[in-house]
């Protein structure tokens, strides 16, 4: 084996081990950011369940996107995607005058349902 073989060989393993290790980081990103957005939705809800409330209504701990946006610091993509990975946050779309979706509520449920695929 020549010098470079060897080399070749080395560029090999290397690219493999960095390879691997940026995908555990982002696997573990991605965890970080579903369990952050669970503990928050959980934290809101068990907190006070009259602080958002509004005309009498009850606060069931439902948060929109934008204010988990502003809470948790992430971006409109990451809590989307954390969200729709996790078993326990369930989406609901908040209707307008005219029956249309106008945002996306968030809300954290204790049991694990399953999901229409």
């Amino acid at each position: 084996m020549n010098l470079l073989e060897i080399g070749a060989q080395i560029a090999e393993i290397g690219t493999a081990i960095v390879a691997v290790s940026g995908g555990i980081l982002y696997a573990v990103s991605i965890s970080q950011k579903r369990r952050a957005l669970e503990q928050y939705l959980k934290a809101e809800k068990d907190a006070n369940p009259r602080r958002y409330a509004k005309d009498g209504k009850e606060d069931h701990g439902r948060r929109t996107v934008l204010h988990l946006i502003a809470a948790l610091k992430m971006s409109e993509e990451e809590i989307l995607r954390a969200a729709f990975r996790s078993k326990r946050i369930h989406p609901s779309p908040a209707t307008g005058e005219h029956g249309r979706a106008e945002a996306v509520y968030l809300e954290y449920k204790e049991e694990t349902t399953a999901r229409l695929k």
